[in-house]
Parts: C-alpha cells; sequence; structure tokens
C-alpha cells in the first residue's frame, strides 16, 4: 500500500482524508498491524487507482471474508478450550475476540493458517 501510496504522489495523512481514516490508521495498514475494513479497502483502492487483487493475500481473503467469525466460531466447537489453545498457540480470549470481529494480526495468521485449514 504505501508503494501505491508514494507513487500516487499521496501522504498517509492525505489518503487518511480521502478514505475516512487518519494517518495512523494509514501507518497501521502499511505496517501489517491493521486490517482495513471492506469498505475502507474499497476507497483505498479506488484513490489509489488499483485493483483489489492487488492487495490480496490469504490474510485477506481469510479476514475480510464474509464467513469470517462464522467459520471461526464453527471450527471452535470441535474443541475444547484446552485443545484449542494448544494447537494455535493463542488465548481463549484472543479467539473470542475473533469471534466477535476483531482481526487477527497478519503474523498470528501466518503462525496459525496451515492449523486452521
Amino acid at each position: 500500500m504505501r508503494k501505491q501510496r508514494n507513487i500516487k504522489g499521496l501522504t498517509a495523512e492525505e489518503l487518511g482524508n480521502l478514505c475516512g481514516v487518519s494517518k495512523n490508521t494509514i501507518y497501521s495498514y502499511e505496517s501489517n498491524n491493521a486490517v482495513p475494513t471492506s469498505n475502507v479497502m474499497k476507497k483505498i483502492v479506488n484513490v489509489l487507482d488499483v485493483d483489489v487483487k492487488y492487495f490480496e493475500d490469504d490474510y485477506y481473503n481469510f479476514v475480510l471474508s464474509e464467513n469470517y467469525t462464522d467459520y471461526l466460531k464453527e471450527w471452535r466447537k470441535l474443541l475444547r478450550v484446552e485443545e484449542l489453545e494448544e494447537k494455535l498457540g493463542v488465548s481463549y480470549a484472543s479467539y473470542s475476540s475473533w469471534e466477535k470481529g476483531s482481526f487477527m494480526a497478519r503474523n498470528t495468521f501466518n503462525k496459525i493458517k496451515n492449523r486452521l485449514f
């Protein structure tokens, strides 16, 4: 995202203003510490004039899918809490927050994706 923003000659603040988010939020997206909502992602690709596929990867496809939380809830039903924590290496509190719509961090997804699928 940073590369495309720089190509367009935009600062993080300018891109944020055009997309309705703060410059710090743009920095968080660029450093993979946060994930834009699908609405914000649509604005970003429109402003940067790129296809959304430019940003898509396994992580985005998973966390931005319509059934993200449903998938997590169904998977959890297969395991006891202790099994879930051991298998994924995350706390139940973290997993529960994802089920409620919080996005897991990209580095967490990369660590557990092979265990989820």
